[in-house]
């Protein structure tokens, strides 16, 4: 059996992991929190926080199961959600899913979303569980799809962002406001037409004073270019009036397979890091790991800085420029290479980079390509399309079963899993640059 383990990629030990949940730096570390399922590998059992904690970006601990579904107001599931840190106290915020008994659809009714509060001193210990909103607290437009807190403060003032559905399909979020962080006030819901029937994993960021609203919509219709993944994730500039907010042009984060439900922290230096689900729902290819007895990882951490006109980039965190080892040029390769290694290329026309020929990234004439040409290499993927003026430079991070591209300093991203062999060959055309092997990640899988 292949052994498709990765070596910078954070994947659960057994089971299921998706969503990042409560990202944060506190207590001298950085805790990476996210959806798990420890027994399940298909995810069908409810969910808890699984977390690895890491001081450098480069040595990781797995500390198991932070937070259970073990009251019964979570009871079906401990589902996302955010950590809030103020002074020495983590606060931490979810959505305790419960499907109750009975002839439901679990949309309309029958489902309960929980906002649920826990607080600690070292992120892994936590207090009692207080449950600071339920049904009642919402509008009464609101189906039962309502959930993933994120809390952030402004002034005085702390607020927080739920992600919604209406009764007539549309998706939402919604706006409360606190002065404790345990009494919660409604202030508003905004919505965009044309934007889906569900809006997950809402996340608000600010850098260099612009707002953004980042979401996971569903329901987007797809088309060549655009929304061509079952869901999306992307950002919106948003106005500073959050109880008249306006919202400008939804931009995907990831234009390749697998990508979903990212969240975003501030670092020990003050930069925003965006961290994604390296994968999806309810997809129509695979994920080969599921055989053995595990399914889906995270992304690299990605540092968020904004250009000139408010458009977002995303750059890979530079642990992975520590990491590289002595360069290849990339006209003149060893036959095969292991993973991981990092393709850093530059063109000023049509290129394209070839792995086992089974794989071609491309660019031509304004449209970056990224094409499986074998079935089972893939998993079932097949092609995805990114449109771009131009594409001067790219990176190519390629782990044991995952790859991230990142083209002109991460104007455009693509990932997508695949499961090659543990020697790769690459081929290129019109391109010029380099390719670095990679010391991977200390990533400890067992509990201390």
């Amino acid at each position: 059996m292949k052994n498709w383990r990765q070596h910078l990629h954070l994947e659960p030990p057994t089971g299921f992991l998706n969503d990042p949940n409560g990202l944060c730096y506190f207590d001298g570390k950085y805790h990476i929190y996210f959806q798990y399922c420890k027994d399940n590998a298909e995810g069908k059992s409810p969910k808890s926080w699984g977390y690895y904690t890491t001081t450098n970006w480069q040595d990781y601990q797995f500390e198991g199961e932070a937070i259970l579904p073990d009251i019964d107001e979570d009871r079906h599931g401990a589902y996302s959600g955010t950590s809030f840190i103020e002074r020495d106290t983590q606060y931490i915020f979810y959505t305790g899913n419960v499907k109750e008994e009975g002839n439901f659809d679990y949309i309309t009714a029958g489902r309960q979303s929980n906002t649920i509060l826990v607080t600690s001193k070292d992120g892994k210990n936590i207090s009692d569980k207080i449950i600071v909103l339920n049904n009642s607290n919402y509008p009464k437009n609101l189906s039962c799809h309502i959930r993933d807190p994120k809390v952030f403060k402004l002034e005085d003032t702390y607020y927080m962002i739920l992600g919604a559905r209406t009764h007539d399909d549309k998706g939402c979020i919604l706006f409360y406001k606190s002065y404790n962080l345990l009494e919660w006030e409604f202030v508003s819901e905004t919505t965009k037409e044309n934007m889906g029937y569900m809006w997950e994993c809402p996340d608000w960021i600010t850098i260099e004073g612009q707002n953004y609203l980042s979401i996971s919509p569903q329901g987007l219709k797809s088309s060549e270019f655009q929304y061509q993944n079952v869901y999306q994730s992307g950002y919106m500039k948003a106005s500073n009036e959050i109880s008249n907010l306006n919202l400008e042009t939804f931009v995907e984060w990831d234009m390749g397979f697998d990508f979903y439900a990212p969240q975003t922290f501030v670092d020990k230096d003050g930069r925003t890091i965006l961290i994604g689900w390296f994968g999806l729902p309810d997809i129509e290819y695979e994920n080969l790991t599921t055989q053995q007895g595990y399914q889906h990882c995270l992304t690299l951490p990605r540092v968020i800085q904004k250009d000139f006109d408010g458009k977002l980039y995303q750059i890979p965190h530079e642990i992975i420029e520590t990491n590289r080892q002595t360069p290849f040029e990339l006209t003149e390769l060893p036959t095969k290479l292991p993973t991981p290694f990092e393709i850093v290329g530059y063109s000023k026309e049509d290129f394209s980079i070839i792995l086992d020929n089974k794989l071609e990234i491309s660019y031509t004439k304004g449209e970056l390509k990224l094409e499986f040409y074998d079935k089972t290499y893939g998993g079932g993927r097949d092609i995805r399309r990114a449109k771009i003026n131009s594409c001067k430079n790219i990176r190519v991070i390629v782990d044991s079963s995952s790859i991230e591209i990142f083209v002109n300093n991460g104007e455009i991203a693509m990932s997508s899993r695949f499961y090659p062999d543990k020697f790769i060959s690459i081929s290129s055309k019109n391109i010029h640059g380099q390719v670095y092997t990679l010391s991977p990640f200390n990533i400890s899988k067992s509990l201390d």
